[in-house]
């Protein structure tokens, strides 16, 4: 395809993360330019950064008590104290 004048050559995409978006919108500019995609993330329709930043921070807040009280059940070995909010 590249030794053909006056067309561009079609390309073959993966794209993770932000990837996804930039892939999409590729794609939908440029469809005929494209010969292989592979979209290997979910991403909003919409991209409101705020929305996806907060949904992460819900999730990490969730995790982080989990994460805490195992050092607390290990106290003997690491000494960060024996509850989770030992720290606090």
């Amino acid at each position: 395809m590249a030794g053909r004048p006056g067309r561009a050559p079609k390309i073959s995409f993966y794209g993770v993360s932000y990837g996804n978006v930039i892939g999409t919108v590729y794609r939908s500019m440029l469809d005929r330019r494209v010969d292989r995609m592979w979209l290997d993330s979910v991403m909003p329709p919409v991209m409101d950064l705020s929305a996806m930043d907060g949904s992460i921070d819900a999730v990490a807040e969730k995790g982080f008590g989990r994460f805490v009280t195992w050092p607390a059940q290990h106290d003997a070995e690491y000494h960060f104290g024996t509850t989770a909010d030992a720290g606090a």
